[in-house]
This record gives structure tokens, sequence and C-alpha cells, in this order.
């Protein structure tokens, strides 16, 4: 949410970032425990910087925050899209904690996730393309690539944890 204040004739933009983007992501009761904190949109300290960055990569779309953002901007792309893997994998290994748990026939949730672990490695080789892109258009054409797979990665986790029925 972006607000405007005048100040001093001055217009200053202000960002607000829930910690966490706690009411998109928890219980009303969960987002009231951590303050709002305000962020200046021209920060750019470390800790200002980090607070977006975990932000962006909590929203459920967050690939939809950064799926445009230009050549100049991948620092900020790569931080984020960094958070969104490490949420992947993390998911990852949930999944394969609920699979030792399962007592039906597992075959779909084998097959699914055979899928997801395809996905995840179709990831892992974009990224690295998209790291060695080196002028505007390659790396846009490599971030757009990166997106079709990011796609494909979470379709995956989502026909695994529709196969997991116990």
């Amino acid at each position: 949410m972006k607000i405007s204040t005048l100040r001093r004739g001055a217009t200053t933009s202000i960002l607000v970032l829930a910690a966490g983007l706690a009411p998109f992501t928890a219980s009303a009761k969960n987002s009231r425990s951590r303050p709002p904190q305000l962020i200046s949109m021209f920060a750019r300290d470390g800790a200002a910087q980090e607070i977006t960055t975990e932000a962006l990569s909590a929203t459920p779309d967050a690939w939809q925050n950064i799926q445009y953002h230009s050549y100049e901007k991948r620092q900020e792309f790569t931080a984020v899209f960094a958070r969104m893997v490490a949420k992947l994998d993390g998911d990852i290994v949930a999944l394969n904690e609920k699979r030792a748990t399962m007592k039906n026939d597992a075959r779909d949730w084998d097959f699914a996730m055979k899928e997801l672990n395809n996905a995840r490695a179709n990831v892992q080789s974009k990224v690295t393309d998209l790291s060695k892109a080196n002028t505007a258009e390659i790396w846009t054409d490599a971030r757009d690539k990166l997106g079709v797979a990011w796609d494909r990665a979470q379709s995956a986790v989502e026909a695994v944890r529709k196969s997991t029925t116990s």
C-alpha cells in the first residue's frame, strides 16, 4: 500500500509493509502480534531492503510481484526469487515428511513427486541461465523462461498436495 503525505511542501512516499504481509498469510490474531513496519521507498539500507525482499517473497503471488523486473532490478529479483525457491524447497521437505506417514497406496503421490522433483531441477537450470545473462535482452528472455519453469513447479506442488490423502 502506498501512502503519500505532504510534509513541509514536499511529498514523501512511504511504503507500508506488514511484517511478512501477515494479513494475507496469517490469521487476524497473528497479524496483530507484530505492528506494521514503515519503510521509505527511498531507503537503501540493508535492513529495509531485507524486509522488502522478505515481504515480497512471502506473498502467495510472489512471482507476479517480480515477473516484470528489468535487468537493472536483477539484484532485487534474485534476492526475492532465492527466498521463493527456499520456500519451494521447504514445501518439498514437508511433502516428503507427509509421504512417510501415508497409509494408502502412494503410487499417485510418487508419480506427482517425481514431476515436482523434475520441475525443481528445471527451475534450478533456469536460475543458472539467468545468472549468466549479461545483457538486458538475454536477461529478459531467461527471466521469462524461469517464469514458465516456476509455474510448472507450483503446479507440481499442487498435484502432490492433491495426491496426499492420509
